[in-house]
């Protein structure tokens, strides 16, 4: 459970990653990826996809909590958050286009 989640979350998380890119942005250093999340919030809240990025902190502290310290994830739990996830590579390719 805690491997599907990891991954939802790396979908998300790279996502956001290459829509920033696009944009000739990159995030790094300490708190990259709550950083990362900061700013989509920022750029994206008035877009269609707002609401899942609304939830992708929640999901990095779940998915933190789930690597690191054993947390269970719960099915439901994935269910929803996978949902989000594919929410926010919906919204990235749409914002970074076609190749």
């Amino acid at each position: 459970m805690a491997g599907a989640y990891q991954l939802a979350y790396d979908a998300a998380r790279k996502a956001c990653t290459a829509t920033l890119a696009a944009r000739g942005l990159r995030v790094r250093g300490q708190g990259a990826h709550a950083n990362l999340i900061l700013i989509m919030q920022e750029l994206y809240a008035p877009t269609p996809g707002a609401r899942a990025l609304e939830q992708m902190d929640r999901i990095r502290r779940t998915r933190n909590l789930a690597e690191y310290h054993g947390y269970p994830v719960d099915p439901a739990e994935l269910e929803e958050d996978l949902a989000a996830a594919g929410d926010i590579v919906a919204t990235a390719e749409k914002i970074v286009g076609p190749k």
